[in-house]
């Protein structure tokens, strides 16, 4: 299901050379303004990263669905490969997740004692 500001983004642009810069140009918005929201007090979820990821999913759904018959890659997975943004969301990601407490060595050392005694 395309949204009302990308099919209207893409049905503005006559030729196939305006959809691509059209669509990259989106991307780089839409990563760019994922990114600036993680520096928010918030957790994603409360944002509108969300959102925006789904507005790149779409756009590279879209760009992927006019480069199958060319066999080539888009600008738009160029730009997610060389960016490294999968890498990047999982480090994001992993950062906002809170990790489990380190256990306590207490019991540890209280077994060895009883083991040993």
């Amino acid at each position: 299901m395309w949204s009302k500001g990308l099919i209207g983004t893409y049905a503005s642009s006559p030729t196939s050379q305006q959809q691509r810069t059209g669509g990259i140009t989106n991307l780089q918005k839409y990563w760019k303004m994922s990114t600036q929201r993680y520096y928010e007090s918030k957790p994603a979820r409360e944002t509108d990263i969300p959102w925006h990821l789904k507005q790149m999913l779409d756009i590279l759904v879209f760009e992927e669905k006019q480069q199958a018959s060319a066999g080539e890659t888009g600008p738009c997975l160029e730009f997610l490969l060389q960016h490294k943004v999968l890498e990047t969301l999982g480090t994001l990601g992993r950062a906002e997740v809170a990790s489990p407490p380190p256990p306590d060595p207490q019991p540890l050392a209280s077994n060895c004692l009883v083991v040993m005694g």
